[in-house]
């Protein structure tokens, strides 16, 4: 991810996790762009908000599916 700012990375996270709810074609979309792998890289971050939002959009990428 190009930022580092905490903020950024938690609202990128959470815009994720909108689009996966909403976009019938995003989980396909994202994970051709490579950004499962970037969210749930996320999910070790120090910051807490952007752990939080990175378990809910790497849920979101796993309840797409089901």
């Amino acid at each position: 991810m190009a930022s580092k700012d905490p903020l950024e990375l938690a609202v990128g996270a959470s815009d994720l996790a909108m689009y996966l709810r909403f976009c019938e074609s995003a989980r396909r979309n994202l994970e051709d762009l490579g950004a499962k792998a970037k969210v749930m890289e996320l999910m070790g971050h120090p910051d807490a908000e952007v752990k939080y939002q990175a378990l809910v959009a790497t849920q979101k990428f796993f309840h797409v599916a089901a």
